[in-house]
Formats: structure tokens, sequence, C-alpha cells
């Protein structure tokens, strides 16, 4: 694997950026703006990210920026070379999505022996973060299929429409009648929103910042950043029900639900995981305001608001990078984990010419190849971890996270994630998402990971024998030549379902490879991920271990804000008073349970003007 990594650093300076061979487009301004291609403002010299992550790069200050094009690792593949869905190599239509997710992914519950659901929720923490795809609205053009999952259309004649259609002898949609998953409409490109196709090809467009920056608690825009501020200490709006603070309410639930919340992602409600934490991550903010408003009483709402900011989005960047990424890519394998590993200075290697854009193939196939580690029910636990014996089931909670104030179920929820193990990264998944997942009011049942796969042909990733030849694995001339990495049972069922080595789906063939030693990923998958967190770092201007921000933290400020932890994090904003050190590994003789007091917390007095 030795050459797997040094490839891996090698490539980093040849990511496909969409800055090049632009054409140019000056019909739509508005347009231009939108998509990236001009940025009329001059940047300023600043203490604080801007909202929309415009001028982090003071060279190309549109890289990163909401509402800017996905990145590509290879060159889109699609049929006609510029937007329709590809075909097979002989020209054939490809297998269904839903065949390949019921024989590559079935219900097969396999727990993680090591990793808590902790850390499955903090990796939709890291996803929503750094990606949303601009969704095109549900009309006559875009989608052939009914409310109640029937063709009603024939594509042929609709060239936007593309369903994930259904096999009659389903064996869970079949008997009834669903023919397609309703819930599939392709993406808005930057051609459908009136910008010039870069590179020749359309591109999807991310509606949120494409950095680690707690877009998801802020927003992406000025606009809705202000919408989610009190404008009173630097705190975010809040509201108080039986003397708690909770996030403000939101109209995007169902009418029946009494409790909905609002912060910077819209996806806030539909698991009831995603939507207890999101007030956690609420809480922290404010907490950190308040803190500071007492060390510097002299300090006004703004100040207060982006200092809070700041120091926050460098806990969670910590979080991510010291805990999360080691154990999806192995703390032995992950090249850029080592360089930053027991650092007590900064890490000064920011790289200008590197895009941290997110790339389409990680939105597409790798961060959505983690519903595999997502468990179907989410457990509620005691302060003695007695075995769970309430549960609180995803698709019956699909936006309505109500129950999470009933009671003390927060704070068992938060123990809960802490306890359960998460399920095991692997072909499998929970049938709560293959069979019956929730994902809008009025929809049909459907499957989460059959819409994983439909997506990528969508949006144009290339084929798993490309992206294997560019992780500078061999590329399958033979179906055997799969088996330095997939088992034959699989090889077996890839020969029976395509016609060639050459048209297995991206995401398909890596979600099938055995993991690196100390590692949950294939060589694939991790070689295309490690690019991705790397780049997320060390294109950062304002990365929290950088000192090529225009106003970096103190030396001493950085080594308190590396006292961080998602266990600290849970301790702070619920009620809970004990936690494992390590929260996203399960309990154990050598993790054991600790009373959050003795869990170290970070001096926020190091933030207090000297000249007050």
């Amino acid at each position: 694997m030795k050459q797997l990594f040094i490839f891996i650093l090698s490539f980093l300076t040849i990511f496909t950026t969409d800055s090049q061979n632009l054409q140019n487009n000056t019909s739509n301004p508005f347009a231009k703006l939108r998509c990236g291609d001009i940025f009329p403002k001059k940047c300023k010299e600043s203490k604080f990210r801007t909202m929309d992550g415009s001028c982090n790069n003071k060279l190309n200050p549109t890289w990163g920026m909401t509402y800017t094009r996905y990145g590509r690792i290879i060159p889109a593949n699609y049929d006609d070379g510029f937007h329709l869905p590809r075909l097979s190599t002989n020209g054939n239509v490809l297998p269904l999505a839903r065949i390949l997710s019921r024989v590559f992914s079935p219900d097969k519950k396999i727990l993680d022996k090591k990793y808590s659901a902790l850390a499955a929720q903090w990796t939709q923490v890291v996803t929503h973060d750094i990606l949303l795809t601009d969704e095109r609205p549900n009309t006559t053009d875009s989608n052939c299929c009914s409310d109640e999952g029937k063709l009603v259309r024939d594509p042929a004649h609709y060239p936007l429409c593309y369903p994930a259609l259904v096999p009659k002898d389903d064996k869970d949609f079949g008997s009834s009648g669903t023919e397609c998953l309703n819930s599939f409409i392709r993406k808005y490109t930057d051609v459908d929103r009136g910008c010039s196709p870069r590179n020749g090809f359309a591109n999807q467009l991310v509606i949120t910042t494409h950095f680690l920056d707690l877009s998801i608690v802020y927003g992406s825009t000025d606009e809705e950043a202000s919408s989610l501020r009190e404008f009173k200490g630097g705190r975010l709006l809040s509201e108080t029900r039986n003397n708690k603070k909770w996030p403000p309410h939101s109209d995007t639930c169902k009418k029946e639900a009494k409790v909905c919340y609002r912060n910077g992602d819209k996806r806030a409600n539909v698991g009831i995981q995603l939507a207890f934490f999101s007030v956690i991550l609420f809480r922290e903010h404010n907490r950190i305001a308040d803190e500071l408003a007492r060390l510097n009483p002299h300090w006004n709402d703004e100040k207060l608001y982006q200092e809070a900011r700041r120091i926050y989005i460098a806990i969670s960047q910590h979080i991510t990078y010291y805990e999360w990424v080691p154990i999806f890519l192995g703390e032995n394998n992950s090249y850029f984990y080592r360089l930053i590993y027991n650092s007590t200075e900064y890490v000064n290697d920011y790289n200008p010419s590197l895009d941290a854009s997110t790339s389409n193939e990680a939105a597409t196939a790798i961060f959505r190849s983690f519903h595999t580690i997502l468990s179907g029910d989410a457990n509620l636990v005691n302060e003695r971890r007695d075995p769970p014996c309430q549960f609180a089931n995803v698709n019956e909670l699909f936006n309505d996270p109500s129950m999470i104030e009933k009671g003390d179920n927060f704070n068992l929820l938060v123990r809960g994630i802490a306890t359960q193990q998460q399920e095991a990264y692997d072909q499998y998944y929970n049938k709560e998402l293959t069979g019956r997942v929730n994902l809008g009011p009025g929809f049909v049942k459907s499957d989460a990971r059959a819409l994983d796969i439909h997506r990528g042909r969508d949006h144009g990733l290339g084929t798993y024998n490309q992206y294997r030849k560019f992780c500078h694995l061999p590329k399958a001339k033979q179906w055997n030549d799969f088996s330095d990495y997939i088992s034959s049972k699989n090889i077996e069922n890839l020969r029976r379902i395509y016609e060639s080595p050459d048209d297995v789906d991206f995401t398909v063939g890596a979600t099938l490879e055995e993991a690196i030693p100390s590692s949950l990923l294939g060589p694939t998958f991790h070689c295309l991920l490690t690019s991705e967190m790397y780049r997320k770092r060390v294109g950062d201007r304002f990365f929290y271990e950088s000192k090529e921000s225009d106003h970096p933290f103190t030396v001493d400020q950085l080594n308190e804000i590396r006292k961080a932890t998602i266990s600290r994090l849970l301790c702070d904003n619920s009620e809970i008073k004990s936690i494992q050190r390590r929260g996203m590994e399960i309990i154990s003789r050598k993790n054991p349970l600790v009373s959050c007091n003795s869990i170290s917390k970070i001096d926020l007095s190091l933030w207090r003007d000297k000249c007050q």
C-alpha cells in the first residue's frame, strides 16, 4: 500500500477544479456570480471567515464558496459527454440500481466491535457541513414517477426525467405495485442555472460552503446567518421550554409535529439522531458566547458572535481531524494525520494552489457509502448504562423530533449515541434504509442505497475501474482481476449482473472492497477520501492550526483548542454525568466511563482582552 499513499500525495496538485477552461457567458451576470464565475467584490483582510466561504483563497476568491460547482477527480462520464446518464460499454441500459442494492446491500446486522454510534453521527456532521446539492423542483418535466410510485410518463420524451425503476418481482416493493422510487429527481447543474459548462460537461452545484466551517450551524449566506442570530450577546436565536434552551422553530416538519428545529442545515429534522444532535451543536455556540461575554463585558454582539464562531469552528475541525479521521483512514495510513500528530506548534502547510472544493466523487459516492454504518434505531440509555428498553425508530420519527423534549429523552439519547455500537462499515445496509426509509411527506417508502447508486449516474461519476486506475490500482480486464480486494462471491454476482468489468458503478465496486488494515475503507475510497480531507485542511487558509490566516490563534490558544473532544462537547451541552473519554469508541476496560468533571475543558480565559 506504500505506493498508493505516495501516489495520493503526488496527485493532490492535479485535482480537477472547474476554475480552468472558462467559456464566456455574458448574458446572465447573476448566473455567473452564482456559479462563482465572477467575483465583483475585493477581498478584505479579516480575522473571520465570510459566511459564504468567499475570499478564503485570496487568489481565487470563489473557491469553496456557496453555489459553486463540485470539483471532479476525473472528468464526468456521461453517455453524450455532457449530461445524459451513461449506458453500458455495449450501449445497453445499466442494471437497475434497486437490483444492485438488493443483491449487494442486503439487511445483515453486523455491529462494529470498536466504534460507537457517535462516530456515525459525527460522520453526518462532517458530510452535511461540506455538501448539499442544488435541488431541482418536482415538476412534470423532472419526474416521471407519481407520488404513489407509478411510472406516469415516458422518460424518452422528458430528457430531465430519469426514474429509479423498481423490478416487478421486487420482494419489498413489488407487492404494492411500486414501479419507481418517486423521491429521485435529477439535480440542477450549472447549465440549468444559466452558467457555461466547464471542461465540456454539465456539473452539479453545492449550496453550502465547501469548507469545514460549521455552516450546518450558522448557514451559508449572510442572510441565512442573520436569520439565526439573536443579535444580543453574540448568541444564536433560541426558544425556552421547560427551563431549557432549544433551537428556533422551523416549519419544515410534519404538520402534527409539536417540535421542529431550525439551523443552518435544512436536513436538521430528517432523522432523530440529526435532530437531537443539532441541539448539541446549537447550544455549544451559545455556551462559548456566554463565557466570552463574561470574560470581555466590553465586547459588542458582533465581536462576541464572530469570536465564538471562530473558536467553535476550530473545535469542530480538531474533533474531525484528531478523532474522526483516524477511525476511517487509520492513524498509520493517514499521511496528514501523521503530520500533525502531537504537534504543539502551528502546522504551516497551507497551499493556495489547492482547491478545497468538495469533489463530486466524495459527495455522491464516498460520503453516501457511510449510510452503511447507520442504525435504524437510536437507543435511549440511562446514567447507569443499563441495557436500553426504549428505542427511537428513524422512519417513525422522520421530520418529527417532538419526542426529544419529552421527559428526559434528550439526555437518554445523548448517552445512547455514545453507548450504542455503530453498524460495521461493510456492504450490508440496515433494512430501515433499503426497504422502509421515508424520504419525504407523501412519498412512498424508498431505498436509500439504490438512490445512492442511481445518483452516481445522474452526476456522471466514472466507473469503478476508472477510479481504480486513477488510484494506481490495476484496472480489471477480466472479472477475476477484481479479486485483489473483492471476494469471489461478490465477483460472481458482479459478473452475473453487469455486462463488463468496465460497467461496474464506482460506489458498488468500492463498497465491496476489503478494508485496508487499521482503517474502515477499502483502497479506492481510502485513496480518494485521503485526498478530500487533505485538501479540506491544506486548502483552507483559515484552518485552525495554520498561521497563514490574517490573524491566527496564539500558540497558547491553539494548544487549548487541542484539548477539545467530542465527549467534552456532549458533557457541556447536556445533563449527562459521565461518558468515556474517547466518545467515538465504545465503552471498554481501556475506555471506561469517567465523570464529566474529569474530562479536560478549554480555558477560554486565554481569549480575555489583555488591555481591558
